[in-house]
Order: C-alpha cells, then sequence, then structure tokens
C-alpha cells in the first residue's frame, strides 16, 4: 500500500504525521509532497540560504522516518492561489496517478496557518480512490472535533519522530515549542485510546471541490 503525505512546509509532516510515518513505513511505502521551501522563516535570514538547509532537514527527516521520496513544490510566495492553479493541481494528479495511494494524508482547514489552510483547499481539488484524512499542527482542534476520527499507536515510535524533529536546526526558534506541545498531545490522544502516545487524524468524508 501507498501512501502520500502533503504538507506546506518542511518540518510540518513530521510534526502532523512523524509517529504514523515511522510507524507504517515498516510496512508500507510512504511519499510526501511539500509546498514550499519553507524559505520565509527566520525572516532575518537569506531565503535561499534557508531554502537549503531545510531540504536538508526534511531529507535528514525522511530518512530516519522511512519516507521513500519527498517532492518539493517551491510555492513560497503564491500559496495562497495554489488551489486555483490548474498546471499545480494536474501536476500532482499526475503524482497520484503514478504513485495510487490508497491514503492522503493533508493539512486540515482549522489549523492556524495560512500555508495549512491553503494545501488544505488545494487537496480537495485532488480526485482519487483514496481514504483521505487531515492533521493539525499548531491547533488541537482534532482532539475535540466530533468529526470521525483516526487514532494511532505511536508509543514504540515515538522517540524516532522527536529525533526526527531535532533535525530541523534551522528552525530553532520554533521547535523548542514543538518539544512540549508534540509530548503533551501525543499524550492526551494516547489517553483516549488506552495507550501512551498517539496521534490522531480527522476523517475527511466531504466531496472534492470541482
Amino acid at each position: 500500500m501507498t501512501i502520500l503525505v502533503l504538507a506546506a512546509h518542511p518540518d510540518d509532516e513530521v510534526i502532523g504525521v512523524g509517529g504514523t510515518i515511522a510507524k507504517l513505513s515498516k510496512k508500507e511505502d510512504i511519499y510526501v509532497i511539500i509546498f514550499t521551501f519553507g524559505s520565509t522563516f527566520p525572516y532575518s535570514e537569506d531565503k535561499y540560504r534557508i531554502a537549503e538547509k531545510r531540504i536538508k532537514e526534511s531529507f535528514y527527516a525522511a530518512k530516519i522516518l522511512g519516507i521513500k521520496d519527498i517532492y518539493f513544490i517551491g510555492a513560497d510566495f503564491k500559496m495562497n492561489r495554489i488551489h486555483k492553479d490548474k498546471f499545480l493541481i494536474n501536476r500532482i494528479q499526475k503524482v497520484i496517478k503514478d504513485l495510487n495511494p490508497r491514503v492522503l494524508f493533508y493539512h486540515s482547514l482549522t489549523d492556524g496557518h495560512p500555508d495549512h489552510r491553503a494545501v488544505h483547499r488545494f487537496a480537495k481539488r485532488l480526485k482519487g480512490d483514496f481514504e483521505r484524512y487531515t492533521f493539525e499542527v499548531t491547533s488541537p482542534f482534532d482532539l475535540i472535533s466530533s468529526r470521525p476520527k483516526l487514532y494511532v499507536d505511536i508509543t514504540n515510535v515515538f522517540h524516532i519522530k522527536m529525533k526526527a524533529i531535532e533535525y530541523f536546526i534551522s528552525q530553532k526558534q520554533i521547535t523548542w515549542f514543538f518539544r512540549y506541545y508534540i509530548p503533551f498531545k501525543a499524550r492526551i490522544a494516547g489517553k483516549i485510546i488506552g495507550t501512551k502516545y498517539a496521534e490522531v487524524f480527522i476523517k475527511d468524508e466531504s466531496r472534492f471541490w470541482s
């Protein structure tokens, strides 16, 4: 089975789905599409230099998580328009046809960052015979939502997820927060299903947008 993850920035795939990736990659083929190079943060650094750093960090993290490959789009300065970009939609649609994923993970529409919501809108335009699940990066809404959920026990691979986060050295201004937030949220999700750590996803059953 092939699984495809759509992420706005380098590190979103780790924060939102890292434990599940580490767990499932032992048996499944997992690919990630990252829509930006993450070149706009930190704001004080040269954009080309930070993009180069973040690309490398993502591939380092991908190796430890077991990701087969990462596709970078480089839409850093047009994220608010990607869901209207027919060329990009067709490009990703071709990737989907080639990979034939059975599961698609992407950002939730309730997540705090506008780029995350942009990826959600983009994902809603993709067609295919796959299950759809959304994840949160900066919001705990998935824990309190009444919509159908998928919980994944990541207790045995949680240390791998946390190690992968540490590869994003360029993001040290914010990774300190996720060192606390990720375990906190994973413990709450784990408590719900009776494990130490878990990730939670919302099943997206709504129809795609035309």
